[in-house]
């Protein structure tokens, strides 16, 4: 099946490519493999593994967790995953064993990322934020609580981490010593998602439906992103002028990062859009509530 947008002069255009039932729950996260391979997670408690040239699962891999929230790839090839049983496991593809469980969260972990010192960042329900050495699963640093549920976590260029709540607030983060540095407050409601732009400032999607663009310096907001009648789940950045974003009013939408402008609307699923990401340079992959995760391509207009 092949849906095509049309957009204005000069934007991208994006083709939905195909269509696959991926899960037998609600979608939660989707990543590129180093392989070339995607892997999908969801609350149906599995990941799968798929083959984005034959838009098939290649691999089952159940997690025995009773639903899995969010999933990274470590460097050594191992997947890191968390779940609704409060911890982080560390899992071999290839021999679909689980080789570690990072036990310390006391509720739902939200999101996982990688450090640019090797080491791994966790967040969860419980309003914590953990450090952790993924080779040995220990325990190595615990922010100290939130006032809210942190919801999602990156690490700035800066070194800086980032954490977004259901205060609503977003809060940047000295990682040596633990101490909030700048707080940013705007939205009406949960910070969901976040992105960092190359030039340093920061994107934040939110349950009010808004998306905003922060000065990391100042902490202020430079513009707000409306459109969506949802909440915003995902943001990507597809080019240096370009975002697309995914909320549970089963649409994507692209902007123009400059004017902050929404240049085209996308029905893109049958339920809330949970996860977008690039798979190659000119393709995209979303996941959905309704079961499905779809393969987009991406455009560009031939130069005159």
């Amino acid at each position: 099946m092949t849906h095509k947008i049309a957009l204005k002069k000069n934007s991208p255009s994006i083709t939905c490519t195909q269509s696959m039932t991926a899960h037998q729950d609600w979608v939660t996260s989707v990543i590129p493999l180093k392989s070339g391979d995607i892997l999908s997670s969801a609350i149906d408690g599995s990941l799968k593994r798929w083959n984005p040239q034959l838009s098939q699962c290649q691999q089952t891999l159940h997690t025995q967790s009773q639903g899995v929230t969010c999933i990274t790839e470590l460097p050594s090839g191992h997947i890191l995953s968390g779940g609704t049983d409060h911890t982080l496991k560390k899992w071999d593809l290839k021999n679909q064993t689980c080789q570690l469980i990072f036990t310390g969260h006391q509720d739902t972990i939200t999101n996982i990322i990688k450090l640019s010192s090797g080491l791994i960042l966790s967040s969860a329900n419980d309003q914590k934020i953990k450090k952790w050495d993924p080779n040995t699963g220990k325990c190595l640093k615990t922010l100290k609580p939130h006032q809210g549920i942190v919801k999602c976590i990156i690490e700035h260029q800066s070194g800086l981490l980032i954490s977004g709540t259901d205060e609503p607030a977003l809060h940047a983060w000295n990682l040596e010593n633990g101490q909030i540095i700048t707080t940013f407050k705007g939205h009406q409601d949960s910070i969901n998602c976040l992105l960092e732009l190359p030039n340093g400032n920061i994107l934040s999607g939110s349950t009010d439906n808004s998306i905003k663009e922060w000065d990391i310096q100042t902490g202020k907001c430079i513009q707000t992103f409306n459109g969506h009648t949802g909440a915003i789940k995902s943001l990507i950045q597809i080019d240096p002028q370009h975002l697309l974003s995914a909320g549970t009013d089963q649409k994507v939408k692209l902007w123009s990062l400059e004017s902050g402008t929404c240049l085209n609307t996308y029905h893109a699923h049958q339920g809330w859009v949970t996860c977008l990401n690039k798979s190659t340079q000119n393709q995209l992959i979303s996941g959905s509530a309704d079961l499905t995760l779809k393969q987009w391509k991406i455009q560009y207009p031939t130069p005159l």
